[in-house]
Formats: C-alpha cells, structure tokens, sequence
C-alpha cells in the first residue's frame, strides 16, 4: 500500500469517525428528550446510536474490549429467541402478539444500554446537558397531565391523580427530578453570577415536581423518595468523615441544604394535600392489616394494592409452571385474559404490575440472571465513572428508583420507561470504558 493510499484510508477512516460522533450526539439528545413523547422518536435515536456503533466498530475495533458485556447480549438474545419459540408452539393463537413483544423485546432493555454507553464512549457528551434535556421532557410530559381540575383540587386540597395507568411512571419520573434537584443543590447554590435566578429556578423547580409526585398518587414512588433522600443524607455525611477537606465539608454542606429544602418542599405539598395522602394511604393500611388477620388476600374491592397481591400470586403460580425460559414474550397478556383478570373499566390487564415477576414470567429465571448480571456490571460501571459527584449523585438515585418501583408496575419494559432506564445506565457505561479505554491505551482518537 502507498502513502498516498494510506493516507486516504485515514482520511476516509476520520469522516466516518466524525459522522459517527455526530449520530452518537445526535441519538443521546434525541433520546434524552424526544423518547418521553413518542415511541418512534425513541426508535429513530435508538438507530442513530445502532449507526454511530456501527461506524465506530468500523473505525476504532480495538477500542471494542467489551468482550463480557457482548457476550452477555448475545446469551441474552438467545434466550429470547428460544423462549419465542417455546410460546409460539404453546399458544400459537398469539404467534403475532408474541413475535412483536419479542422483536421490541430485542432492541430495547440490554442492547438499548449498550448504544447508549458506546455512544456515550465515542461523543463524550455533556452529562449535565443531557439529563436537563431529560428534566426538561419530564416538566413537559407532567405538566400536559396536570390539568386544569388538578389544580384547582391541589389548591382546595382535594388533589385527584390525573396519570392514569402510568401514574407509577409518572410519579417515578417526578421523584427522580426531586432528587436530581436536591444532588444538585451545590451547583445552583454556589457562586454570585445570577444566583437568585438560579435559586428562583431551582425552588421553583422542586415546587413542580413535588406537586407532581404527589397527584400521582404513586405510593411507591412516595416511598421510594423517602428511601433514597434518607440514603443521600447518610452519604452526604459519611463523605464527611472520609474526606474532611475544605472544599468537600462546603460541597457537602450546601448538599445537606438542598436535601433539607426538597423534603421542607415535600412536606408543605403533602401537608396541603393531608386528605388525599390519607386516603390513599388507608387503602393500604386497610389491605394490609386483612392479609395479616386472615393469611389471605381479600377477594372483594378495587384497590390498586389487592390487585397487586392478586397477580404477584398468579404470576408465582404460572411461573413455577415453566420456571426455566418462562411463558415468552408477549403471553402474559393472553393469560390473564383467560384466567380473567379484569380492571375497573372491563379490560384485560396486560401485565402483572411488578417488572422482576413479569421478566421471570415471560423469560425465566435464565432471563432474570441475564438481567441481574447487567444491573451488576452497570454498577461496576457506576463505580468506576470518572464524573462529578452531582452527576454521580443524580445516575445512582435515578437507578435506584427504578429498581424500588419496579416492584409496584411494569415500568422496565414499558417504551417510555426503558428509553430512559437506557440513558440513566448507559452514560455511567460509557464514561467508564472510556476511563478503560485510557488504562489500555487505545482511547479513540
């Protein structure tokens, strides 16, 4: 080969390097915003960041010494290949609901992490522009279903949930804002440069999603708020103790402030919606102390928890049936249609209310184990990432609701929910690899 042909292939090898960034930047915006309003919206950054992986395959194939993680993908896409097939022979009425959840089964969950993380190697975006852009779409989507007899009813004190079926989602989402809010408390609390703007936005902010949180209705995410302020408490002063340096006790005190301010801003909604809380919350105390009393849960009434008890048991039930590759992708719905599992408006529900019992269900225990090994090394990664502590704060928080929601509704394999569980696991993974990448010396150029 001559220079003249080398440094053709060079050049060439620098246009696809830098068009494969631009997908890569292109794809994370996309995905940090335009997935919360529509599922194509989402698709299209998911082929975006599939393109930008492509090319940067093409470009820099050393960089790619992620050999466990694709190994693990490609485990994964064989179990969901066989677990197709196993439903498809069992109920072959629903041949084409089961190979449709099985195709956006395929480049959702795993591989949707994998293209945001290799994305995220190869563009080196701003983080903290990211997850603004994914706070922005949250205030927008929230705020389209906080009508107007939601604010009347949150100023009398008679707030009524206006989420729907997605008030899990929706109150996760607020939740994870609150808390983003609050770890990012230092950023808008330091410095002269326009401070009180910054401190209007900043309060004014935690006064939106509190309020969401709270017509929600989500108990879960209620719960899992508390959980996770409590625990970003705990750090805030263990760091302390660890590392009593001027700028880190500052850091930390103005952390300290901002928790404070979020759970005085959460206190103050709550307390103007003391009724409805109440309510919400006897519903539970009321399920709860008969399932105590009796052993069994109790066969008559609506609320949302008994429900749940209901199908948590069903879902043990047919998961002992077929423990290993599970039921398939798409056959759960069918199921509970037979067995008759009917909400309030006489249709079927489509899933069990609980993401772990319904990944068992549909891949079994071999698809859960897949799925654990993936939050294992997601964590590894978030260990490893090299980011500001507000950045690190706010990913660890965000993956932490996930995982205490997730018991209460199917809110991992949901469309919305999963495009941004990708971009909440995805960015610590790829901030990560480029940190190996460094060690190995093969950073891309």
């Amino acid at each position: 080969m001559t220079i003249t042909q080398k440094d053709n292939l060079l050049a060439g090898h620098r246009h696809l390097d830098h068009l494969g960034r631009y997908c890569a930047i292109l794809g994370l915006h996309l995905l940090a915003f335009g997935a919360l309003f529509k599922v194509s919206w989402g698709n299209a950054a998911l082929g975006f960041l599939l393109l930008a992986g492509l090319l940067g395959l093409a470009t820099q194939p050393r960089a790619w010494h992620r050999q466990t993680l694709l190994i693990l993908l490609l485990t994964y896409w064989i179990v969901l290949l066989a677990s197709s097939l196993r439903a498809r022979h069992l109920y072959p009425e629903e041949a084409g609901s089961i190979t449709k959840a099985a195709w956006a089964a395929s480049y959702r969950g795993p591989l949707s992490i994998v293209l945001v993380a290799w994305a995220t190697h190869i563009a080196k975006p701003r983080i903290d522009v990211l997850l603004a852009l994914l706070a922005s779409g949250f205030a927008l989507r929230i705020a389209s279903k906080l009508d107007a007899a939601t604010w009347q009813g949150l100023l009398s004190g008679h707030a009524r949930a206006t989420f729907g079926n997605a008030a899990t989602l929706f109150g996760l989402w607020c939740a994870g804002c609150l808390v983003g809010l609050a770890a990012y408390a230092p950023c808008f609390l330091h410095g002269q440069k326009m401070r009180l703007a910054r401190l209007g936005v900043w309060l004014g902010g935690l006064g939106f999603f509190a309020i969401g949180l709270v017509a929600s209705g989500a108990r879960l995410a209620w719960l899992a708020t508390a959980l996770v302020l409590l625990a970003m408490w705990w750090l805030s002063w263990s760091r302390r103790a660890a590392a009593p340096r001027a700028g880190a006790m500052a850091s930390d005190r103005a952390g300290r402030l901002g928790i404070l301010a979020t759970v005085l801003v959460l206190g103050v909604v709550a307390l103007s919606q003391h009724a409805g809380i109440m309510a919400r919350l006897g519903e539970s105390t009321q399920v709860i102390r008969q399932v105590l009393t009796t052993g069994q849960v109790p066969a008559q009434g609506h609320s949302s928890l008994q429900v749940r008890l209901h199908l948590s048991g069903w879902a043990l039930r047919h998961i002992a049936a077929h423990p290993l590759l599970g039921h398939g992708p798409g056959a759960i719905a069918p199921l509970l249609a037979q067995d008759g599992f009917m909400n309030e408006a006489g249709k079927p529900y489509r899933h069990v209310h609980d993401s772990y019992l319904q990944l068992t269900l549909e891949l079994g225990v071999v698809g859960l184990g897949l799925h654990v090994l993936m939050a294992i090394m997601i964590l590894k990664a978030l260990r490893l990432a090299c980011i500001a502590p507000a950045q690190h704060l706010t990913l660890a928080a965000g993956l932490a609701l996930y995982a205490m929601c997730s018991l209460g509704d199917e809110v991992l394999g949901s469309y919305h929910g999963g495009f941004v569980l990708a971009l909440l696991a995805g960015l610590p993974c790829g901030v990560a690899w480029e940190r190996l990448s460094l060690r190995m010396g093969t950073r891309h150029a």
